[in-house]
């Protein structure tokens, strides 16, 4: 089954599939040449949680108020099966699920976080659940499990400022009046937000740390890659058959471009990649003069088909989701270059497994590129490694297209998946923390202590009133030592509201007053 889609895209593709419907609003976000050497001081910069907070409601309002989009939300007479959003911080695009009354499916571009998670569930536990914005991988030791504890708490309050400042509003001011228009009830943004049937990772469990997760949760890393990889250009396998040593791929992704670079950093590379017995194929955007021998300019490489190749010992990479996860595809070790984002604990992850080494972008890259490249080169262990983790991953019942294909097709023939949905997503924080059973326990104990005093309190008084006093008068005293005569004592009882008043009694009109048994001294 394969269902129209009308789909809201900031690029116009060459080719649209027949049942594609492509809203365009690419004139929201205009391009820019990026600095590559800001994006790196920015995700090492204290403040790159309000960065990344903002980001998804400061991209998503333009959006909304883009006129394709408008027209859009004008026709609440469509009808859909399911509404499929990309999560980055835009819980505000949940407000299309609800307006047009069908299933809402998440999609996180990378590996499971608190963030996302809670959308679908609980927020994951920081003790043993890095965030986004952290490097850290688990188990944590006693410092990290305090930063991630500390990253959370603060993220989420983050959070919660950016949804009432920004996102809120923007819900009112363009989902409402497209609920009210055919006299639906909007429902709160919470409820909207947090309304999600499905929810797919663009990752791989055997790439990840194990995680708890819910049965409407699936990884589908990998379904973008055709499982029919097809041959390379001529040309291009002419280059890679004859390499005798082995072909190096280096390619700095599609949004970040190899020609941003500096004069500097490029001709540096150019010159180390001259000195290799490899052979390098360098995607690059543009014509560059004076190439070693053994360096190939690209500007359109097939990448799959580079990496599926016999002879591709090595891919240098920007460590973006998609490239890392191709690179086990193929079973390639990998050198990262992270630049943004997610690419930083990508390679952290190839690291970590032991298929990849991380490379700190820098004016002069060509130096710790050219140690890491030593590194990988001479050790086969990086290889084995990568073949190994390749091997788990094509050990599936179906591939990540087709648990894509399944699972969207289910949500969209159970309305839903609601026999999927995880309890604790409806339940108040205040019972998953049992803090009304604290607070229960807290007020027996209080009754069971009030009990018990008023219980001490009554027999002290039972005691005080069965107790004789002795009245002496004081010309009945001794003269000599100020106490009484016992031939002159008078005996009666009386009943005392307080035993403890006994102590404090004053001698009134000569009168001695003593406990039975005790002597009272007259003052």
């Amino acid at each position: 089954m394969f269902h129209p889609c009308d789909l809201a895209e900031d690029r116009v593709h060459a080719a649209t599939p027949q049942r594609v419907h492509e809203i365009h609003q690419a004139s929201h976000a205009p391009a820019v040449v990026p600095d590559i050497m800001k994006l790196t001081n920015l995700i090492n910069s204290p403040f790159r949680a309000h960065t990344v907070a903002l980001m998804g409601p400061e991209t998503m309002v333009p959006l909304l108020e883009h006129k394709n989009v408008q027209e859009f939300l004008g026709d609440v007479s469509q009808k859909f099966d399911v509404v499929i959003v990309e999560w980055f911080c835009t819980s505000l695009l949940a407000g299309f699920a609800s307006i047009y009354k069908a299933p809402l499916i998440w999609v996180s571009s990378m590996d499971p976080h608190w963030q996302v998670l809670e959308l679908v569930d609980e927020p994951s536990s920081p003790a043993y659940t890095a965030s986004m914005l952290t490097k850290a991988i688990p188990p944590f030791d006693f410092f990290n499990r305090v930063k991630e504890l500390f990253m959370q708490l603060y993220v989420q309050f983050l959070m919660n400022v950016v949804n009432f400042v920004l996102a809120r509003p923007a819900y009112d001011k363009h989902f409402v009046p497209a609920f009210e228009k055919p006299g639906m009830i909007p429902p709160a943004y919470d409820e909207v937000a947090y309304n999600g049937s499905f929810m797919f990772f663009n990752g791989q469990p055997v790439l990840n740390i194990g995680q708890r997760l819910t049965q409407n949760t699936r990884y589908i890393g990998g379904y973008h890659i055709n499982p029919d990889t097809k041959p390379l250009p001529e040309n291009l396998k002419k280059i890679c058959d004859n390499a005798k040593n082995g072909v190096i791929y280096f390619s700095m992704g599609s949004n970040l471009k190899s020609k941003d670079m500096s004069e500097y950093t490029k001709r540096g590379l150019l010159e180390m990649f001259g000195t290799l017995k490899q052979t390098v194929l360098w995607k690059f955007e543009e014509e560059l003069r004076d190439l070693p021998p053994n360096v190939h300019i690209l500007k359109w490489a097939p990448q799959a088909s580079i990496l599926s190749h016999r002879k591709t010992v090595l891919f240098i990479t920007h460590g973006g989701k998609l490239s890392t996860i191709e690179t086990i595809h193929y079973g390639v070790p990998v050198i990262g270059i992270p630049i943004f984002g997610d690419q930083f604990g990508n390679m952290d992850q190839a690291v970590h497994k032991g298929y990849g080494i991380k490379v700190d972008y820098e004016e002069d890259l060509a130096k710790p590129l050219k140690a890491a490249l030593d590194e990988m080169l001479s050790k086969p262990s990086y290889l084995e490694t990568a073949k190994r983790i390749s091997a788990i991953y094509h050990d599936v019942i179906a591939s990540p297209r087709q648990e894509l294909l399944h699972w969207v097709e289910h949500v969209a023939r159970t309305q839903g998946a609601p026999h999927l949905r995880s309890i604790a997503l409806h339940m108040p924080w205040y019972q998953k923390i049992y803090l009304d059973l604290i607070a229960v326990a807290v007020l027996l104990l209080y009754v069971i202590k009030k009990v018990l005093c008023w219980g001490y309190r009554l027999n002290s008084r039972c005691a005080a009133r069965s107790r004789r006093l002795r009245y002496v008068p004081s010309g009945a005293c001794d003269a000599g030592n100020g106490y009484r005569r016992p031939d002159l004592e008078v005996h009666f009882e009386e009943i005392m509201e307080d035993a403890g008043k006994i102590e404090k009694l004053p001698t009134f009109c000569g009168m001695v007053v003593e406990r039975s048994g005790n002597l009272t001294k007259n003052g």
